[in-house]
Formats: structure tokens, C-alpha cells, sequence
């Protein structure tokens, strides 16, 4: 690009434009190779880092289930859709990410949309009291 005709330089830049990458078969070899470590990479780092959220969440509902005085051996005992048991996801979605699936397969709560539907309610329901 560093030409100084015009015509030339327009050239070069439709090359350039053209295809994924330019240089030799060996090099593009090795920039697809290059992409493949840097994909694989970003994925290990996807999976640690739901590793880590998977850590933390288990670690607050250890902490909302001692605050309940309830123990996890109780989540799986009684119906589904207790009031603790709605409040205690209430207070993780309050402060999590944690999604209406993990929810229900956690606490025990059976369909990921009656959580949702469950703690909605709950939700609009301290909304109203504190307005």
C-alpha cells in the first residue's frame, strides 16, 4: 500500500480482500492452526468459569439453607413448591445468575417454569409491600 500509484494500490487491496487469509499454503496452515489453540482456549476458559459459578452458587445456598435453619437433605423431602422453598430461590436469583433450571434441579422445585412463575410472584408480592 505504501505505492505511490493509485491504480496499484486499488489492486493490491482487492487482493488483499479476497479470502480468509493470504500468504502460502504452510502459513495459512499455521494461522488455522493458531485459531483452532485460540477457540479451544476460549473454551477451557468457558468451563472454568462455569465451574467457579457452579462453586459459588452451591456455596450460597449452603449459606441461605443455614440462614432458613434448613438442611439440603430437606430439599428433596415435601412439596415442590414450599414457601421456603420458593423464597430460598427468590434469594438466588436476587444475587445470582443462576437460572430457573438449576432451581428446580437443586431445590427440587420440579418445573423450571412454575419456578419461574413461583418466584415472580413472590418478587411482585415484596415489591407491593414495600411501596
Amino acid at each position: 500500500m505504501a505505492e505511490d500509484e493509485p491504480a496499484r494500490k486499488a489492486m493490491q487491496f482487492d487482493r488483499m480482500s479476497q479470502g480468509w487469509v493470504m500468504g502460502s499454503t504452510d502459513f495459512k496452515i499455521a494461522v488455522a492452526l493458531k485459531q483452532r489453540r485460540a477457540a479451544a482456549a476460549l473454551a477451557q476458559g468457558d468451563r472454568d468459569a462455569q465451574q467457579v459459578r457452579e462453586a459459588l452458587q452451591q456455596k450460597l445456598l449452603d449459606q441461605l439453607l443455614r440462614k432458613a435453619r434448613r438442611r439440603r437433605s430437606e430439599l428433596c423431602r415435601g412439596a415442590k413448591m414450599t414457601d421456603w422453598k420458593v423464597a430460598l430461590a427468590a434469594a438466588m436469583k436476587a444475587r445470582t445468575t443462576v437460572t430457573n433450571r438449576w432451581l428446580a434441579e437443586q431445590l427440587h422445585m420440579g418445573s423450571l417454569h412454575e419456578v419461574s412463575r413461583r418466584v415472580a410472584a413472590l418478587q411482585r408480592k415484596n415489591t407491593i409491600y414495600k411501596t
